[in-house]
C-alpha cells in the first residue's frame, strides 16, 4: 500500500510521539501504514521505549524487519520455541538486546549460544529440558542483573543450576520457580548468601518438592558448608527488598530467617490451591513486628492472621482470601494508599464505610465485591483517591452496563475528573515468568 503525506493538523513531532506511544501494538501499525511521516515517527526509539517484542522460532522474518527493529533500538526480546539457529539471527541482528526471554528451551545448543549475549542483563529462561545439567553453564553470564528460571522439573537432582547462580555476584533479581528435590534445601540457603546485590527473590516452595523451612533464609554454618563441600557465606547479611513466595502452605520462619528479612519493603505471598488453601496462613503480627520497612503486603489465598497492621504499611493486595468485618477493621490500623481486594470471599455488609476506614487510600481495586450502585457513588468521599478499579462489572450486578457508565460520569464529576476508572485489564510484563498469576 502506498503511503501518502500527511495532510491534517501539524503538530510538533515530540507532541505526536507522545500521543503514539500511549497506542497499542496493533493501533500503532494501523497508523504505521497511513502516511511517511507517521512511518517516520512510530520508528523512533522512543515510541517503543520498554516494550518486548514477541518473535516466534518458527516464522521466516525479513531483512527489513530486522532492521526495522534496529531502527527501534528494541532492546527486549521474548522468542517462542526458539532453536539454536533463531538465537544466532537475534545475536547477528540485535547485539545491543539488554532483556531476552526464551519460551522453552527444548534445545539444549540455545544454552551454549547465552554466553554470546554479552550485553544482555535480563534473563528468563522457561526449560524443558532433559540434560539439565548443562544448566551450569549461567555460571559464565557474570554480567546478569536479573535470572528467571522457570519450569524446571524435578529430575533437575546434579542442582548444577545452583551452583552456577552462585557465581553471578551482580545479580539483582533472582527468580526460581522449580521443582526442586530436597537436597537443594541447603545449596539454596548457600547461593543466597553468595550474592552481594540481591535485593528481590521469587521461589516457588512447593511442599511436595522443596517446603519452605523454618531457617530457609538463615545462613549455612561453617559446619554444614565443609560436610557438602561448599565455600563458606561470602555475605553475613541479606539485604532483600522484595521477597515473593509461591506454592506455600502455612509459613513458620525462625528468629534467624525473619532477622535476615529485616530490609524487605515488599511481601509477597501466595499460598497453594486446592481445598485446603482456605486453611493456611501467615502469622502476620510475628512478621510484621521484624520487618519494620515493610511498605507493601500482597496475600493471594488462605486466612488473613492479625491484630492490627503496622502504621507504616502504605499497600496491600488480597486475592481470594476470606473477609469480615472484623478483619477490614483490622485493616484500618495502617495508613493504606493502595489496597486491593480481588476475589476475596465476603460477608461485608457494605462499602459504605471505606472513606472513614481508608481515609488516605489513592488507589482502590475491588473486583468482584457485589457492590452496590450507591456504594459506588458513596466512595467519591476518598478526598485522596486518583485510580479505582472496577474491571469486573460483575462487581456491581444488579445495573446494567448503560446504568454504570452513568454512574461513572456522575463519579467523575463528583471527583472533578481527577480520578482515573480504570475498567479493562492493564497488560502483563510479556517477558515476565506468570507463575505468581495461578
Amino acid at each position: 500500500m502506498a503511503l501518502h503525506s500527511w495532510s491534517g493538523p501539524q503538530l510538533p513531532p515530540e507532541m505526536y510521539l507522545k500521543i503514539f506511544r500511549c497506542l497499542t501494538h496493533e493501533e500503532k501499525g494501523s497508523v504505521r501504514s497511513t502516511c511517511r511521516l507517521f512511518k517516520q515517527l512510530i520508528d523512533q526509539p522512543a515510541c517503543w521505549r520498554d516494550t518486548t517484542v514477541i518473535l516466534k522460532g518458527s516464522v521466516a522474518y525479513s531483512p527489513g524487519f530486522w532492521e526495522m527493529l534496529k531502527k527501534r533500538r528494541t532492546c527486549s526480546v521474548l522468542v517462542r520455541k526458539a532453536r539454536a539457529n533463531h538465537l544466532r539471527k537475534l545475536l547477528l541482528s540485535l547485539p545491543s538486546l539488554r532483556a531476552l526471554a526464551i519460551d522453552p528451551i527444548s534445545d539444549a545448543g540455545i544454552l551454549d549460544l547465552l554466553t554470546e549475549f554479552r550485553n544482555v542483563e535480563k534473563l528468563v529462561l522457561k526449560v524443558d529440558l532433559n540434560t539439565p545439567a548443562k544448566l551450569f553453564i549461567v555460571h559464565h553470564l557474570n554480567h546478569l542483573t536479573h535470572l528467571t528460571v522457570c519450569d524446571l522439573k524435578r529430575h533437575c537432582r546434579e542442582n548444577q543450576l545452583l551452583r552456577g547462580v552462585s557465581a553471578l555476584t551482580n545479580l539483582r533479581s533472582l527468580t526460581l520457580h522449580c521443582d526442586w528435590g530436597d537436597p537443594a534445601v541447603k545449596l539454596f540457603r548457600f547461593v543466597l548468601f553468595q550474592l552481594p546485590s540481591l535485593r528481590e527473590l521469587s521461589v516457588k516452595v512447593n511442599p511436595f518438592y522443596m517446603a519452605l523451612q523454618p531457617d530457609s533464609f538463615s545462613p549455612l554454618t561453617g559446619e554444614q558448608c565443609n560436610r557438602i563441600g561448599l565455600p563458606h557465606s561470602c555475605v553475613s547479611r541479606l539485604q532483600l527488598e522484595k521477597l515473593e513466595l509461591l506454592d506455600c502452605e502455612d509459613i513458620d520462619l525462625c528468629e534467624e530467617s525473619l532477622n535476615q528479612l529485616s530490609s524487605l519493603r515488599r511481601l509477597f505471598v501466595h499460598f497453594t490451591c486446592g481445598e485446603r488453601a482456605r486453611h493456611f496462613s501467615i502469622d502476620l503480627d510475628s512478621v510484621l513486628r521484624k520487618l519494620p520497612h515493610l511498605t507493601e503486603l500482597r496475600q493471594k489465598r488462605g486466612r488473613l492472621i492479625c491484630k492490627a497492621l503496622p502504621a507504616h504499611l502504605e499497600s496491600l493486595s488480597l486475592n481470594s482470601v476470606f473477609m469480615n468485618p472484623t478483619v477490614l477493621k483490622r485493616l484500618a490500623s495502617a495508613e493504606l494508599k493502595h489496597l486491593r481486594l480481588d476475589h476475596c470471599t465476603s460477608n461485608i455488609e457494605s462499602l459504605n464505610d471505606f472513606p472513614q476506614l481508608f481515609p488516605h487510600l489513592k488507589t482502590l481495586s475491588i473486583r468482584c465485591f457485589h457492590m452496590t450502585g450507591n456504594e459506588f457513588v458513596h466512595l467519591a468521599k476518598l478526598r485522596y483517591l486518583e485510580k479505582l478499579d472496577i474491571v469486573d462489572v460483575s462487581s456491581i450486578p444488579s445495573i446494567t452496563r448503560q446504568q454504570l457508565e452513568e454512574l461513572i460520569r456522575g463519579f467523575r464529576i463528583t471527583m472533578d475528573n481527577r480520578v482515573q476508572i480504570v475498567q479493562h485489564p492493564e497488560p502483563q510484563e510479556r517477558a515476565a515468568c506468570d507463575c505468581s498469576a495461578h
